[in-house]
Order: C-alpha cells, then sequence, then structure tokens
C-alpha cells in the first residue's frame, strides 16, 4: 500500500490551511516546505501527527462521536469573550478526512471561533483511524465539566456497546470515575419514555441524584407514573430538583382525599329531603343518619338483616 504524503507548502498555497502568525509559535515554522509522510517517521516509527498549523474554520466538521446533545449559547457568548481578549491558549485537535478536518477536540472552541467571525483557527492534527477517533472524543470530552450526567450516562452505555469497556468497573476506570457514579449515570437511561424525551431536550435538566428520587418514587408509588413524570417536567419551569418527592407525594395525597370525598352517596327521600350519608373508605362503610325523624333501632335492624342476607349467600368455606 503506498504511503500518502502531505506536502503542507502545497496545502498553504492552495489555501487549505494558513501559515502560522507571529502570535502562534510553529517549530517548523522556518520550513515551510518540510514533507510530512503520515505512516512514516524519520525514525521509521508511525507519528501520532502531523503537527499545528491554522487551519480555515469552514473545512472542520463536528465528531460523530461527540455525545455533547446541546450547546449553551451563553456558555458559548463566555468563551468568545475569553479568546476575544486572551487569544486561543490551546489548539483544537482534529484528523483528516479526506479534503476536510473532522473534530476530536475542541467543538466549543470552534463555536466560539466562528461566533467571533474568525476563519482560521489553530489546531494539531492528529492521525487516528475511526475507533481511535471514536475512543479519544469519547475520553478528552468525558472530562469536561459541563457535560450532564444523562450525556455522560449515554456515553459510558456507548463505551460498553463498542467494546472499549465490558464491565461498569472498566468503564470507571476509562473515564476515570468510580463504578458507583457510572452505574448511577447508566440508571438514568431507564427511567420512561417521557422523562427521556425531557432529557434529550434538555440534558443538564437534573442530576444523577435527582434521578435516583424519581426511580425510587416509581418504585414507591406504580400507580403514579404520569404524576411523577408531570413532577419532572416542573423543571422545566424552574421547580427545585429536591423538590420533586414532596410534590408527587403532596398531589398523591390531594387525589386521595378527594376521592374519599367523591365516594360519599347521600340518600334522599322522594321529595328530594336528605335522609342519609354513607362513606366508603376501602372496605369500611360509614352511615350517617342526617334526618333527625328516622328512627335509628330501625336502622341498624334493617342494616342488620341486610347483612345477614348477604351471609347467607356468601357462605363460609373452610
Amino acid at each position: 500500500m503506498a504511503i500518502k504524503q502531505i506536502k503542507v507548502s502545497g496545502l498553504m498555497s492552495s489555501g487549505v490551511i494558513k501559515q502560522q502568525t507571529s502570535n502562534f509559535e510553529n517549530e517548523h515554522e522556518d520550513n515551510p516546505d518540510l514533507l510530512v509522510t503520515a505512516g512514516q517517521s524519520s525514525s521509521g516509527e508511525s507519528p501520532s501527527t502531523l503537527g499545528t498549523t491554522e487551519l480555515l474554520l469552514e473545512l472542520i466538521d463536528d465528531s460523530p462521536y461527540q455525545p455533547r446533545l446541546s450547546y449553551a449559547s451563553e456558555t458559548i457568548d463566555e468563551l468568545a469573550h475569553t479568546m476575544a481578549s486572551a487569544g486561543q491558549e490551546e489548539p483544537i485537535q482534529v484528523r483528516a478526512i479526506g479534503s476536510r478536518y473532522e473534530l476530536i477536540s475542541g467543538h466549543r472552541r470552534v463555536r466560539a471561533g466562528r461566533s467571533l467571525g474568525w476563519t482560521t483557527i489553530k489546531a494539531l492534527i492528529v492521525i487516528k483511524d475511526d475507533r481511535q477517533a471514536e475512543l479519544a472524543t469519547m475520553v478528552h470530552n468525558e472530562g469536561r465539566e459541563d457535560l450532564s450526567d444523562f450525556e455522560r450516562g449515554k456515553l459510558y452505555k456507548r463505551a460498553q456497546e463498542g467494546g472499549f469497556a465490558k464491565s461498569q468497573t472498566e468503564i470507571a476506570n476509562l473515564f476515570g470515575t468510580s463504578q458507583a457514579v457510572v452505574s448511577k449515570r447508566l440508571a438514568m437511561l431507564d427511567l420512561p419514555e417521557a422523562i427521556l424525551e425531557l432529557l434529550e431536550a434538555k440534558p443538564s435538566l437534573f442530576s444523577y441524584n435527582c434521578s435516583n428520587t424519581v426511580h425510587a418514587l416509581l418504585k414507591e408509588y406504580p400507580g403514579h407514573v404520569k404524576l411523577i413524570v408531570d413532577a419532572t417536567r416542573r423543571l422545566l419551569e424552574g421547580a427545585d430538583q429536591n423538590s420533586i418527592r414532596g410534590w408527587v407525594e403532596q398531589m398523591i395525597g390531594i387525589k386521595d382525599r378527594k376521592a374519599k370525598v367523591s365516594s360519599k352517596k347521600v340518600i334522599t327521600n322522594d321529595s328530594g329531603k336528605q335522609l342519609f350519608t354513607a362513606t366508603f373508605d376501602g372496605r369500611t362503610v360509614l352511615i350517617r343518619i342526617s334526618d333527625p325523624t328516622v328512627d335509628v333501632g330501625m336502622v341498624q335492624q334493617k342494616v342488620s338483616d341486610t347483612l345477614t342476607g348477604i351471609a347467607r349467600i356468601n357462605p363460609v368455606t373452610e
């Protein structure tokens, strides 16, 4: 197989890459005709990079392995402000894909640079195949402080499904965290579909600690899934994550009280006058005599006769 050669001066003259400016030092600045051979170094070993240069932003594409689901515009604006005043302190990392470049790291810096109107950005060009690029992109981006627990959970699942790690312990070792944290983040992927849709739209909606609370509520109140989903949706309106349990239990209490009220039956005579109220609470029936002219003894006898009749048609079997 022929070794692909890339002549840096040719790329510069064609406008694909830009020669370094004075504020960004390059160890090969004095030798623009340096011949870089992909797959072989001067020592005969395979190089891991093709060096650092200025790349046209219009030639840079996002990585398909990037775990981030969304970019907060305010954080991009903050980064752009920093880059405008302090410059780009660290080059992004890319790999060549045909005539274009795929990001390994620096997705936020690329967006900030574009928002500033930059046409080029300093970049380290690395040599990686698809699998190496996937692993490098996952590991680099997992360490970002602003990556949500949900995004990390999806990243861990992909790492496991891709064969990069077989167990939760191996995932923890790969990403430099604990097995317990890996387990909690993966558990977020087992939430009801309606809640997962909320997280897909806003990955930072809640943390894995809040997810633990939601899982516990689903286990304790399996008949109130919709109510628990509604409690989670309240977070979109600014509700505190710690308020979910209290709100759910409060709403369940209100529902139970309404159910008890609705189980009350009012009994009237033919003219509409209220004589009795019967309240049903589970297997308890409470009869209240509303009309003082009604004979209590007669009511007791009627109830007794009715219950005796029920007992006769429902004999107790040993």
